[in-house]
């Protein structure tokens, strides 16, 4: 336990828990029994003798982890653990040093940085008159005169605000001529596209993969979906699941297929930055199956299933990170020799993997070698899994 420099009180009661203090420190609660009266000096004075024995604590932790695979795990099964940083603390702080720096890494912010106010009248001309297109072809092959009637009205709204929309953007290119050349680059709006190929909406789908057949009818934007079933009776009316389906449907089909969108960005950079969820979701179940392939007695509890989980995944943020700099500034040369960098990485993240596993659970290399390769198969098919619900997440929220 730290001992601090502050005046210790005369009083020997605890001012946390009120008990009888024996000492420098409480034996109830551990308080240290000083002044509760503090100067600024004595503030900072904490702070650094935090930070110190913090730092004292990581770096001596951090050299039997890289050095000494399962050796920590071992001793804090065995109890042996006031010497070295809590695992918990050490995953939170390895976990975001490494997230931080990839997040920079690896940064896809300020991709509609370069939309002004002009482009972004231009787009909602472009949504308008997609719309409109959609909704006649809408009209061509329905028979149901309630969807008929509100997709007439939703026609008559929309072309009076494209109308609207096209003498502001004509109002700003007068202001500002040096939006012009802009807007030339992104002219070829939607609508545009779609008389020249009508197909081309279509086609669209079946290359994104989205799959639009549940839907009763079909709307190329959120506006005309929304538009339409505003107008409709309350009786033919989408419920709330069907509404919340479709609408979100439409909307990834919209972004998805517009011209000036970065929606293949936005969905990557959403995804990545879930990344810290998703490996805090697999620490359990990591540390789960595990247990499944070490049911040796009682001899191990999932605690230390967990505790060597977070060991590993600490072990392999700062292993991962060291690779991200070494590729980041060293020179290769050739991709042969990236390539030879990248399989060197793999061989030390899986030999050391395998090395935690023999040092801790104390086993023959052969069964050991087994055991590595049924953890690795049951992990990959549970990352599977998560990569692909993430991803869905990320869907939804893009």
């Amino acid at each position: 336990m730290q001992v601090s420099h502050f005046k210790e009180r005369k009083e020997k009661n605890c001012l946390n828990c009120n008990a009888v203090v024996q000492g420098r420190f409480c034996h109830i609660c551990g308080q240290e029994n000083i002044e509760p009266k503090e100067t600024v000096w004595h503030l900072v004075s904490h702070f650094f003798q935090d930070i110190t024995h913090f730092d004292g604590k990581f770096f001596s932790t951090l050299k039997y982890l890289l050095f000494k695979p399962g050796f920590l795990s071992r001793e804090y099964m065995l109890g042996r653990r006031a010497s070295y940083l809590n695992p918990i603390r050490m995953y939170v702080f390895t976990s975001a040093f490494f997230f931080l720096y990839f997040f920079s890494a690896f940064s896809l912010d300020g991709v509609n940085s370069d939309f002004n106010a002009a482009i972004d009248t231009q787009r909602k001309i472009d949504k308008l008159k997609l719309s409109v297109e959609g909704l006649k072809k809408q009209l061509e092959k329905t028979k149901d005169t309630a969807i008929k009637n509100a997709a007439q009205k939703t026609l008559v709204s929309f072309s009076s605000r494209i109308g609207a929309y096209e003498k502001i953007l004509d109002s700003i290119k007068k202001d500002t001529s040096s939006v012009t050349a802009r807007l030339e680059a992104i002219q070829d709006s939607a609508i545009e596209a779609f008389d020249k190929n009508p197909e081309r909406f279509e086609q669209k789908e079946k290359k994104s993969g989205i799959n639009f057949s549940f839907m009763q009818d079909r709307y190329y934007t959120v506006m005309a979906y929304d538009s339409v079933q505003a107008n409709l009776p309350p009786e033919k009316r989408d419920g709330w699941w069907r509404k919340l389906r479709n609408r979100k449907a439409v909307d990834i089909y919209e972004k998805a297929s517009e011209k000036t969108s970065d929606f293949g960005k936005h969905l990557l950079n959403t995804f990545l930055h879930a990344m810290p969820q998703m490996f805090f979701f697999s620490l359990p179940i990591f540390a789960f199956l595990l247990g499944l392939l070490n049911r040796r007695g009682r001899k191990y509890y999932y605690v230390n299933h967990a505790i060597f989980s977070i060991h590993l995944y600490c072990a392999t943020f700062i292993i991962t990170f060291m690779f991200m700099l070494l590729v980041k500034y060293a020179a290769f040369g050739s991709e042969t020799v990236e390539n030879l960098y990248t399989m060197l990485f793999f061989f030390i993240i899986w030999f050391y993997q395998y090395k935690c596993m023999r040092n801790f659970y104390q086993q023959g290399s052969a069964i050991t070698i087994v055991k590595f390769i049924a953890i690795n198969v049951l992990a990959f098919v549970v990352t599977a899994f998560l990569t692909i619900g993430f991803f869905i997440i990320s869907l939804w929220k893009v």
